[in-house]
């Protein structure tokens, strides 16, 4: 027996890039066991943050359920399932897109939430150096094809008022790839749409947005010049927040609390009597 461990249908987890290609692992017909979802964001600090996360999940569970249906239908045409699929999905999206709207809150020293800016000029930057130069404990994640700094990113951000010493700073200004992003986070995140890939189905696009978007603590900001997001999946910004709601991180106990009740729920659904523990690398 093997145990293939996939990640989950939210995120971009079970893709593998092979030969510069991304793969899918195919997970359909196989006996399969997914793990309580969390009942809580862990890692959103605020609520546009986390406003914008859930309703992006639940874009997500409405595409993999009519995904499903259109597979189940055209059992034996998944090419023809993928088009119905993405034709129901891409109607969806424009039935409820006056309430797609990302939130967001702009002050001089603060940033929360998610916003679509069209590049470098855009005030969400200045904020987030400045958020950065008063807590020297906040970081940056930038997510680029190959997990480095282009010359042109690294001007563009000193343009926008970050030095240089601070770019170079790999504890503060963290530098991934799409092969490294899923599982990491930093206060800040900016990304570029174009970097969400041409996949054949369109809920893998609004998965790959999720998986990007949802690296930040504070707040993400992607950089759309083209109005791929508006174009792909309706989504743009809604408008700012009048002021901010901040929510306390979750303690160390608290995590553990949420994750005994997954190890509870997962034991129950696998049947056993063996207590998952630390031993089982079970996270």
């Amino acid at each position: 027996m093997k145990v293939i461990g996939v990640g989950d249908q939210t995120q971009m987890g079970y893709k593998a890039e092979l030969n510069g290609e991304y793969v899918e692992y195919n997970i359909n017909n196989t006996n399969a066991i997914f793990a309580p979802p969390l009942s809580v964001s862990v890692r959103a600090s605020n609520e546009d943050k986390r406003s914008n996360m859930d309703l992006t999940q639940g874009l997500i569970n409405k595409a993999n359920d009519l995904f499903d249906k259109a597979m189940e239908k055209h059992r034996d045409n998944p090419g023809l399932a993928t088009q119905a699929a993405n034709e129901a999905l891409q109607t969806f999206l424009t039935d409820v897109h006056g309430n797609l709207g990302l939130r967001h809150f702009l002050s001089e020293d603060a940033f929360n939430g998610d916003i679509i800016v069209k590049d470098y000029g855009h005030k969400a930057f200045t904020s987030i150096r400045a958020a950065m130069e008063a807590n020297p404990e906040m970081t940056l994640g930038l997510l680029t094809a190959d997990g480095a700094m282009t010359e042109e990113m690294k001007t563009s951000l000193i343009e926008a008022g970050f030095n240089e010493e601070l770019l170079n700073d790999e504890t503060r200004v963290k530098l991934f790839s799409r092969n490294n992003v899923q599982g990491s986070e930093a206060d800040f995140f900016i990304f570029d749409a174009a970097i969400i890939e041409k996949f054949d189905k369109l809920k893998d696009v609004l998965r790959a947005f999720y998986t990007y978007a949802s690296r930040s603590r504070e707040g993400t900001v992607i950089i759309d010049k083209n109005n791929d997001l508006f174009v792909k999946l309706n989504i743009e910004n809604s408008k700012p927040s009048i002021y901010p709601v901040r929510y306390n991180p979750l303690t160390p106990e608290m995590i553990t609390e949420l994750k005994n009740a997954r190890i509870t729920d997962l034991e129950a659904v696998l049947g056993i009597t063996h207590t998952i523990s630390e031993e089982d690398n079970f996270k």
